[in-house]
Protein backbone atom coordinates (compact mmCIF):
# COMPACT_ATOMS: atom_id res chain seq x y z
CA UNK A 1 0.00 0.00 0.00
CA UNK A 2 1.02 3.61 -0.17
CA UNK A 3 1.52 6.48 1.95
CA UNK A 4 -2.44 7.74 1.24
CA UNK A 5 -3.68 3.69 2.96
CA UNK A 6 -4.46 2.78 -0.99
CA UNK A 7 -3.75 -0.71 -2.45
CA UNK A 8 -2.74 -0.28 -5.91
CA UNK A 9 -3.27 -3.25 -7.95
CA UNK A 10 -0.54 -4.76 -9.93
CA UNK A 11 -2.53 -5.59 -12.82
CA UNK A 12 -4.92 -2.57 -13.55
CA UNK A 13 -3.28 -0.29 -11.26
CA UNK A 14 -6.49 0.42 -9.44
CA UNK A 15 -6.65 1.82 -5.79
CA UNK A 16 -9.04 0.31 -3.23
CA UNK A 17 -9.00 2.33 0.17
CA UNK A 18 -8.36 -0.32 2.70
CA UNK A 19 -9.23 0.04 7.03
CA UNK A 20 -6.01 -0.71 8.70
CA UNK A 21 -4.75 -4.17 9.66
CA UNK A 22 -7.99 -4.88 7.26
CA UNK A 23 -7.51 -6.79 3.82
CA UNK A 24 -10.96 -8.62 3.63
CA UNK A 25 -12.22 -5.42 2.07
CA UNK A 26 -9.84 -5.75 -1.22
CA UNK A 27 -12.03 -6.72 -3.84
CA UNK A 28 -11.28 -10.14 -5.92
CA UNK A 29 -8.82 -10.19 -8.80
CA UNK A 30 -10.67 -12.00 -11.17
CA UNK A 31 -7.44 -12.55 -13.29
CA UNK A 32 -5.58 -14.02 -10.59
CA UNK A 33 -9.01 -16.17 -9.62
CA UNK A 34 -8.93 -17.41 -13.50
CA UNK A 35 -5.47 -18.08 -13.37
CA UNK A 36 -5.48 -19.87 -10.58
CA UNK A 37 -8.64 -21.97 -11.73
CA UNK A 38 -8.15 -22.35 -15.56
CA UNK A 39 -10.83 -24.45 -17.53
CA UNK A 40 -10.85 -28.59 -17.74
CA UNK A 41 -10.75 -30.05 -21.28
CA UNK A 42 -13.75 -32.09 -20.07
CA UNK A 43 -16.98 -31.27 -20.40
CA UNK A 44 -17.90 -32.02 -16.21
CA UNK A 45 -15.84 -30.42 -13.77
CA UNK A 46 -14.05 -32.96 -11.84
CA UNK A 47 -15.51 -33.76 -8.46
CA UNK A 48 -12.22 -34.11 -6.64
CA UNK A 49 -10.98 -32.06 -3.87
CA UNK A 50 -8.66 -28.92 -4.77
CA UNK A 51 -7.40 -28.71 -1.93
CA UNK A 52 -5.95 -32.45 -1.64
CA UNK A 53 -5.14 -32.28 -5.50
CA UNK A 54 -2.71 -29.28 -4.94
CA UNK A 55 -0.56 -31.23 -2.19
CA UNK A 56 -0.08 -34.00 -5.02
CA UNK A 57 -3.41 -36.50 -3.73
CA UNK A 58 -6.62 -37.11 -5.47
CA UNK A 59 -9.81 -37.58 -2.79
CA UNK A 60 -12.92 -37.42 -3.84
CA UNK A 61 -14.84 -34.34 -3.31
CA UNK A 62 -18.43 -34.29 -1.10
CA UNK A 63 -18.69 -30.58 -0.44
CA UNK A 64 -18.79 -27.93 -2.87
CA UNK A 65 -17.72 -24.24 -1.39
CA UNK A 66 -20.30 -22.22 -3.07
CA UNK A 67 -18.53 -18.51 -2.46
CA UNK A 68 -15.16 -20.47 -3.71
CA UNK A 69 -17.00 -22.61 -6.67
CA UNK A 70 -13.72 -25.05 -4.80
CA UNK A 71 -14.67 -28.76 -4.03
CA UNK A 72 -13.45 -30.15 -0.90
CA UNK A 73 -13.62 -33.49 1.02
CA UNK A 74 -15.13 -33.57 4.49
CA UNK A 75 -11.72 -32.48 6.52
CA UNK A 76 -10.38 -29.55 4.33
CA UNK A 77 -14.35 -28.50 4.06
CA UNK A 78 -13.89 -28.21 7.86
CA UNK A 79 -10.93 -26.53 7.95
CA UNK A 80 -12.31 -23.82 5.25
CA UNK A 81 -14.44 -23.00 7.68
CA UNK A 82 -12.47 -22.73 10.35
CA UNK A 83 -10.11 -20.27 8.54
CA UNK A 84 -10.93 -16.25 9.19
CA UNK A 85 -11.16 -15.48 5.51
CA UNK A 86 -14.02 -18.00 4.82
CA UNK A 87 -15.83 -18.57 8.12
CA UNK A 88 -18.43 -16.84 6.37
CA UNK A 89 -18.62 -19.32 3.10
CA UNK A 90 -21.27 -21.39 2.20
CA UNK A 91 -21.31 -24.93 1.34
CA UNK A 92 -23.64 -27.05 0.05
CA UNK A 93 -23.18 -31.57 -0.33
CA UNK A 94 -23.03 -32.76 -3.79
CA UNK A 95 -26.30 -33.81 -4.09
CA UNK A 96 -27.47 -29.89 -3.58
CA UNK A 97 -24.29 -29.20 -5.80
CA UNK A 98 -26.12 -31.24 -8.63
CA UNK A 99 -29.28 -30.13 -8.44
CA UNK A 100 -28.05 -26.55 -9.08
CA UNK A 101 -26.14 -27.43 -11.10
CA UNK A 102 -28.69 -29.26 -13.22
CA UNK A 103 -30.80 -26.09 -12.26
CA UNK A 104 -28.59 -23.72 -13.95
CA UNK A 105 -27.57 -25.54 -17.34
CA UNK A 106 -31.07 -26.25 -18.41
CA UNK A 107 -32.01 -22.27 -17.66
CA UNK A 108 -28.55 -20.31 -17.42
CA UNK A 109 -28.36 -16.67 -16.42
CA UNK A 110 -26.89 -16.29 -20.10
CA UNK A 111 -26.83 -18.29 -22.93
CA UNK A 112 -23.60 -20.07 -23.42
CA UNK A 113 -21.86 -21.37 -26.29
CA UNK A 114 -21.41 -24.72 -25.34
CA UNK A 115 -20.69 -27.20 -23.08
CA UNK A 116 -17.18 -26.17 -22.31
CA UNK A 117 -17.98 -22.83 -21.63
CA UNK A 118 -15.94 -22.15 -17.99
CA UNK A 119 -16.42 -18.74 -16.81
CA UNK A 120 -13.20 -19.08 -14.84
CA UNK A 121 -11.58 -19.75 -17.95
CA UNK A 122 -9.02 -16.95 -19.07
CA UNK A 123 -9.77 -17.14 -22.42
CA UNK A 124 -14.08 -16.95 -21.86
CA UNK A 125 -15.76 -13.51 -23.06
CA UNK A 126 -18.98 -12.09 -23.98
CA UNK A 127 -20.04 -11.45 -27.67
CA UNK A 128 -22.29 -8.47 -28.05
CA UNK A 129 -23.23 -8.91 -31.22
CA UNK A 130 -25.15 -12.56 -30.18
CA UNK A 131 -25.62 -12.15 -26.50
CA UNK A 132 -24.07 -14.99 -25.88
CA UNK A 133 -20.78 -16.39 -23.61
CA UNK A 134 -18.26 -17.95 -25.52
CA UNK A 135 -15.41 -20.05 -24.47
CA UNK A 136 -11.76 -19.85 -26.07
CA UNK A 137 -12.66 -22.05 -29.02
CA UNK A 138 -16.26 -20.45 -29.80
CA UNK A 139 -14.81 -17.22 -29.87
CA UNK A 140 -11.56 -17.59 -32.11
CA UNK A 141 -14.01 -20.36 -34.37
CA UNK A 142 -17.18 -18.89 -34.80
CA UNK A 143 -17.53 -15.05 -33.30
CA UNK A 144 -13.86 -13.77 -34.15
CA UNK A 145 -15.34 -10.97 -36.51
CA UNK A 146 -17.80 -10.32 -33.22
CA UNK A 147 -18.05 -7.68 -31.05
CA UNK A 148 -16.45 -9.66 -27.84
CA UNK A 149 -15.20 -9.07 -24.25
CA UNK A 150 -14.93 -9.60 -20.91
CA UNK A 151 -18.15 -9.51 -18.92
CA UNK A 152 -16.16 -7.64 -16.23
CA UNK A 153 -15.41 -4.97 -18.96
CA UNK A 154 -19.31 -4.98 -20.32
CA UNK A 155 -20.50 -4.41 -16.69
CA UNK A 156 -17.98 -2.08 -15.80
CA UNK A 157 -19.12 -0.16 -19.22
CA UNK A 158 -22.45 -0.83 -18.07
CA UNK A 159 -22.69 0.83 -14.97
CA UNK A 160 -20.59 4.40 -16.27
CA UNK A 161 -23.85 3.92 -19.21
CA UNK A 162 -26.21 3.49 -16.22
CA UNK A 163 -25.35 6.47 -14.53
CA UNK A 164 -27.05 9.16 -15.96
CA UNK A 165 -30.25 7.43 -16.69
CA UNK A 166 -30.20 6.77 -12.70
CA UNK A 167 -29.72 10.19 -12.20
CA UNK A 168 -32.88 11.06 -14.06
CA UNK A 169 -34.64 8.48 -12.61
CA UNK A 170 -33.99 9.66 -9.18
CA UNK A 171 -34.48 13.47 -10.26
CA UNK A 172 -37.96 12.26 -12.20
CA UNK A 173 -38.84 10.21 -8.57
CA UNK A 174 -38.21 13.45 -6.64
CA UNK A 175 -40.31 14.83 -9.52
CA UNK A 176 -43.11 12.62 -9.00
CA UNK A 177 -43.15 12.74 -5.14
CA UNK A 178 -44.03 16.09 -5.09
CA UNK A 179 -46.19 15.71 -7.38
CA UNK A 180 -47.89 13.32 -5.55
CA UNK A 181 -47.52 15.56 -2.66
CA UNK A 182 -49.41 18.47 -4.27
CA UNK A 183 -52.13 15.99 -5.35
CA UNK A 184 -52.70 14.85 -1.94
CA UNK A 185 -52.83 18.55 -0.15
CA UNK A 186 -55.44 19.73 -3.18
CA UNK A 187 -57.20 16.21 -2.07
CA UNK A 188 -57.36 17.33 1.36
CA UNK A 189 -58.47 20.69 0.20
CA UNK A 190 -61.51 19.22 -2.01
CA UNK A 191 -62.65 17.03 1.29
CA UNK A 192 -62.80 20.11 3.20
CA UNK A 193 -64.67 22.17 0.96
CA UNK A 194 -66.84 19.43 0.55
CA UNK A 195 -67.86 19.12 4.15
CA UNK A 196 -68.05 23.02 4.58
CA UNK A 197 -70.55 23.01 1.74
CA UNK A 198 -72.13 20.26 3.56
CA UNK A 199 -72.46 21.97 6.73
CA UNK A 200 -73.32 25.44 5.37
CA UNK A 201 -76.33 23.46 3.76
CA UNK A 202 -77.29 21.84 7.06
CA UNK A 203 -77.03 25.35 8.13
CA UNK A 204 -79.78 26.96 5.57
CA UNK A 205 -81.84 24.26 5.49
CA UNK A 206 -82.41 24.82 9.34
CA UNK A 207 -82.75 28.99 9.17
CA UNK A 208 -85.50 27.70 6.44
CA UNK A 209 -86.64 24.82 8.95
CA UNK A 210 -87.00 27.41 11.50
CA UNK A 211 -88.59 29.69 9.54
CA UNK A 212 -91.55 27.83 8.44
CA UNK A 213 -92.12 26.42 11.83
CA UNK A 214 -93.03 30.58 12.54
CA UNK A 215 -94.88 31.18 10.26
CA UNK A 216 -97.14 28.30 11.13
CA UNK A 217 -96.82 29.06 14.56
CA UNK A 218 -98.34 32.70 13.46
CA UNK A 219 -100.65 31.33 11.15
CA UNK A 220 -102.00 28.93 13.86
CA UNK A 221 -102.62 31.73 15.99
CA UNK A 222 -104.13 33.76 13.99
CA UNK A 223 -106.64 31.16 13.31
CA UNK A 224 -107.35 30.75 16.44
CA UNK A 225 -107.97 34.29 17.14
CA UNK A 226 -110.06 34.74 14.57
CA UNK A 227 -112.04 31.29 15.87
CA UNK A 228 -112.58 33.09 19.44
CA UNK A 229 -113.50 36.51 18.20
CA UNK A 230 -116.62 34.62 16.15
Amino acid sequence: SNNRGCYICPVCATEVVISEHNMSTLPDNAFAKRLSCPSTVSEKREKTCGQCKMSGTYVEANIHCINCDEFLCANCALKHLEQEETVSHKTQDMEEYQETDIKLASNPTLPRCCGFYDALDIGSTYCVDCEISLCADCHTKLHIDHRCAELNAISQNFEIKIKTPLKELQKDHQILHKALDFLENIRKDTSKKHEDVHKTVKQRTQVLYNLIQEYENMLLMEIEKRHANN
